[in-house]
């Protein structure tokens, strides 16, 4: 049976990578000069892409286009568009997507067309068994507490056990697993990457930010410098935006791609410029106290995260003095930006 040419895999990110995977297979083995072309939605320029599933390639037969992070588009009628539009011959659009809701119109769209394919996420024991099929497809076997500890380590997301037991099949010795194999061998590249915390940062999502924050392994003076540089580009898209200056001119004044200058400018629409001033004021005190010993950089981007998703800081910032005893600050509390003081740790 010949594959749809449109398709939305929604849901569990395991599955849905299975289910991409399988339908490229069968794409190749009825094109096998097809071409595959990738791009994240948040990123995507949809009258290009638009022209280019009308269009036939002078160079292979077949195409397939797959569009990852679909729930993060900006223009999800724009999208959804793209199911009812005729596409040249052998040309494949897949979507992916995490999560959408049914008032969504790609979903609703995708739904019409009958070409929504829908893994609703694993939890509890759907989510054991599931890991236990996994495990079995690798030809692995694991101890209990060693299979619970693997489920538990990968944040009970499906497609980091199967990374993990695919690192098992390699590494792993012959029979049954225990828990000290696993904790030997898994989770040594899962460490979570640092974007998502700065964009929470850059949104001031307290909730977000701190979750990010926390699944974090690296280096804290590190983070703290890295949160620092964001938060400068972040008022610097706010007073291009102030200025009235167009994506494409914001984007050369960065010196940022295109869909990073939007995603700036994005977050800087719940700031003022004397918000992010007062933000990154107060995060140069506490750069100069974590050089002075006078607080731990862990507890410096703790507090650094409070300041800059306190409401009192956006729209209309109001900062609390600071006061120091004396021009070390040694014993004195700190206050930031909300009003609280926070307790400074022992040099």
């Amino acid at each position: 049976m010949p594959e749809p040419q449109r398709v939305l895999l929604l849901g569990d990110a395991c599955l849905c990578e299975r289910a991409l995977a399988a339908r490229s297979l069968a794409i190749c083995e009825e094109h096998r000069d097809a071409e595959r072309h990738t791009a994240f939605s948040d990123e995507l320029d949809l009258e290009s892409l638009r022209i280019e599933l009308r269009s036939q390639s002078l160079f292979v037969q077949s195409r397939h286009f797959v569009i990852r992070h679909a729930q993060a588009a900006r223009d999800q009628k724009g999208l959804a568009s793209l199911f009812r539009e005729d596409l040249a011959p052998a040309t494949y659009l897949t979507f992916l997507a995490s999560e959408l809701k049914e008032s969504s119109p790609l979903a609703k769209a995708a739904k019409e067309m009958d070409a929504l394919v829908s893994f609703p996420l694993s939890k509890g024991k759907a989510l054991e068994g599931a890991a236990s099929e996994l495990l079995t497809e690798q030809g692995l076997s694991l101890a209990p507490a060693a299979r619970r500890r693997l489920v538990k380590e990968s944040g009970e997301d499906l497609l980091a056990i199967f990374q993990e037991a695919v690192k098992l099949r390699h590494f792993a010795p012959e029979g049954t697993i225990g828990e000290d194999v696993v904790e030997r061998l898994c989770f040594t590249a899962g460490e979570s990457s640092i974007y998502p915390f700065l964009d929470a940062l850059g949104k001031g999502q307290l909730q977000t930010g701190a979750g990010h924050l926390s699944q974090l392994r690296d280096d804290p003076t590190r983070t703290f410098g890295s949160c620092v540089r964001h938060l400068a580009r972040v008022l610097s898209a706010r007073l291009l935006a102030d200025e009235g200056i167009s994506l494409e001119g914001g984007a050369a004044a960065l010196g940022a791609p295109a869909w990073l200058a939007r995603r700036l400018l994005d977050q800087a629409k719940s700031w003022t410029a004397e918000g992010l001033t007062l933000v990154l004021d107060q995060a140069i005190e506490l750069d100069r106290d974590i050089k002075a010993g006078h607080i731990r950089p862990a507890d410096a981007l703790l507090e650094l995260v409070l300041c800059a998703s306190s409401p009192e800081t956006r729209p209309a910032p109001v900062c609390a003095a600071r006061s120091r005893s004396s021009p070390e600050g040694a014993g004195t509390a700190r206050t930031h930006r909300t009003g609280s003081p926070s307790r400074r740790s022992q040099g």
